[in-house]
């Protein structure tokens, strides 16, 4: 479950706070992995949203459109405190290349609004 990504639950409070999903994004970012977050059976437009949001306004639609990183919308999230691995030398696009974003739920059959604009992968 955690072995490179950068794994969230919707079902543990932590893992939802504005600040462990800002780290998370930016570290998927920085060393090209996915950033995982479970929804179980909440598959939810607005709470997708509001998630990523919390972090900063537009970041659910940056996501979606690509352009948190063709734009480098993830620098925005970086912060003093995060240290000289986040310096904007250090993103590296081969690396970033490999960054997804993928969103985890049980629902056997996800709406139409969500394989449209995603990647959908059935495991039996």
């Amino acid at each position: 479950r955690y072995r490179d990504t950068n794994f969230l639950s919707y079902f543990r409070p932590d893992d939802i706070k504005p600040d462990t999903v800002r780290r998370a994004l930016i570290g998927s970012a920085r060393f090209g992995k996915p950033t995982v977050l479970e929804l179980g059976e909440l598959l939810d437009w607005d709470l997708c949203s509001k998630v990523f949001e919390s972090v900063r306004d537009g970041l659910w639609g940056n996501l979606l459109d690509n352009s948190f990183l063709e734009s480098r919308v993830f620098m925005a999230l970086v912060n003093d405190e995060d240290g000289h691995e986040y310096l904007p030398s250090e993103f590296k696009d081969e690396t970033m290349a490999h960054f997804q974003l993928v969103l985890l739920t049980t629902i056997p059959d996800p709406p139409d609004e969500w394989t449209d604009g995603f990647y959908v992968l059935r495991v039996a």
